[in-house]
């Protein structure tokens, strides 16, 4: 056994969404699709999932950073 990497948290906050998604939509993809749109407040193990048609993000955008000096420094946004 070894520890989780940082991706074993995005892999199974994935499949919780996406579980959330099949408990509204079965089989049918745009069911699917519009249940996740339509989570909110699901918590997951990296913070708290609200969805919608228009924003599709889990913890409003990603950021470009650079150490500089020993410390981070916002370069910019990513999305």
């Amino acid at each position: 056994n070894e520890p989780p990497t940082l991706f074993a948290g995005a892999a199974y906050d994935s499949f919780r969404i996406l579980l959330e998604g099949l408990k509204v939509g079965g089989d049918d993809r745009a069911k699917v699709r519009d249940g996740i749109e339509a989570i909110q407040g699901l918590a997951v193990s990296q913070g708290v999932v609200n969805y919608s048609p228009d924003d599709h993000m889990l913890h409003g955008g990603y950021n470009a950073w650079q150490v500089k000096d020993g410390v981070f420094t916002f370069v910019r946004e990513l999305n």
